[in-house]
């Protein structure tokens, strides 16, 4: 089975006609639909995950120097 959407024939006059299958298109649209909504929500999982990562090394650090001043302030 050939999965043109459009396939053209030439004819013996040298002109083309067009041949649209609604069949091929579905399958288009079946196969491309789903794989493109996997690839979205896989990047937007990404982003979430580098978005909230650097969130959380900056609020550490922030932990990290609180704790190291404190500890200077208690020394003196």
């Amino acid at each position: 089975m050939s999965t043109d959407i459009i396939r053209f024939e030439a004819l013996d006059s040298g002109l083309f006609t067009e041949h649209f299958s609604v069949k091929a298109l579905k399958l288009f649209f079946a196969i491309s639909i789903p794989l493109m909504v996997v690839t979205f929500v896989t990047w937007y999982l990404i982003y979430w995950w580098t978005r909230n990562r650097q969130k959380r090394l900056r609020i550490m650090q922030q932990v990290h120097n609180l704790t190291s001043k404190i500890d200077n302030a208690s020394r003196v």
